[in-house]
């Protein structure tokens, strides 16, 4: 069909005149494609019968609305401090891109005079965040993300050494710890914040739950209309239960090891979901989140607010 109607074709490559382009046959495929992929993409949400404000929701990438630069610009910020300011609480944040989230959530809403906060990144591929030499070359064994070379194990045990060593541990009174986490690792996650409990006695340590779903919320969204099932009910549904991330295996283990490990669990299921619903869109019909277990800033501040009304923090934080 290319050769027969295309490349045989003797087009013109005279445009002396401006009324040459209206002979020029590429021309007005290109015109007729332009058209065409437009007017597909527009009417899209007809076609599958959503309303506009839902279509936008499905359309939410880590790139559209700067998303994924979201994520990560304000913990990346705070990591480059190396001391707190002399107020009354001074909150050291460890994890990865989860961590990124929990602090958005709270900048959201605003935090006092009274907080000074400073973060540690770990990689999400290293799965823990704090153990001794020999617990975390026992712990790389079970990592797919080292056995498979997407990490050097090298990388893993300089950046959790370095916590290790940060003496910024022992300078905070609120640490609050927030990864990717997998259930494999729960042995070694509670050794994690055993370590950090026995390097600071008196502080108030925060651990915070995951959050993640089997799909990313977009496509929650997009099925559960097109499937006809109420959205709350579907991404209930969709809470993580794969093989890596059991979100009621992860959330009875943090439960079960909060008294004797001295640490409050913050429950984030428990903050969008309840009594077999998710509740992942505000309002107005805004996602809060851009993929299966990031935030937008719709996300971070909803998510924020709900924190704040539960007191889960003291009233001047």
């Amino acid at each position: 069909i290319s050769n027969r109607y295309i490349e045989k074709i003797k087009f013109t490559n005279d445009f002396s005149y401006a009324s040459s382009y209206f002979r020029c046959k590429p021309l007005y495929m290109v015109v007729i494609l332009t058209i065409t992929s437009f007017a597909i993409f527009n009417k899209t949400k007809y076609f599958y019968k959503l309303p506009d404000d839902v279509f936008g929701a499905v359309l939410v990438t880590s790139e559209s609305d700067g998303n994924s630069r979201y994520t990560w610009d304000r913990i990346k910020q705070l990591e480059k401090k190396i001391e707190f300011k002399n107020v009354k609480y001074k909150v050291l944040t460890i994890g990865d891109s989860q961590s990124g989230d929990f602090i958005n959530t709270l900048l959201e809403v605003g935090l006092s005079h009274n907080v000074d906060v400073i973060s540690r990144i770990v990689s999400a591929r290293c799965e823990v965040f704090s153990l001794e030499k020999n617990s975390l070359y026992e712990s790389f064994k079970v990592n797919n993300n080292i056995i498979n070379g997407d990490i050097p194990k090298e990388r893993c045990e300089e950046e959790i050494l370095k916590i290790n060593n940060d003496s910024i541990v022992e300078q905070a009174n609120v640490i609050i710890i927030t990864m990717f986490w997998k259930d494999k690792n729960i042995s070694y996650i509670m050794e994690s914040i055993g370590n950090i409990r026995n390097r600071n006695k008196n502080a108030i340590i925060y651990v915070v739950g995951g959050k993640s779903f089997n799909k990313p919320i977009p496509q929650i969204i997009y099925e559960s209309y097109y499937k006809g099932i109420q959205l709350e009910t579907f991404a209930f549904n969709e809470l993580a239960n794969n093989k890596e991330v059991n979100s009621n295996y992860q959330n009875e283990a943090f439960t079960r090891n909060q008294n004797n490990l001295n640490f409050n669990y913050i429950n984030m299921v428990g903050i969008i979901c309840n009594e077999g619903e998710c509740f992942i869109l505000n309002g107005k019909n805004q996602p809060l989140f851009y993929d299966n277990v990031h935030l937008t800033r719709v996300g971070a501040k909803y998510i924020g607010l709900t924190i704040k009304r539960r007191n889960f923090f003291p009233s001047d934080f």
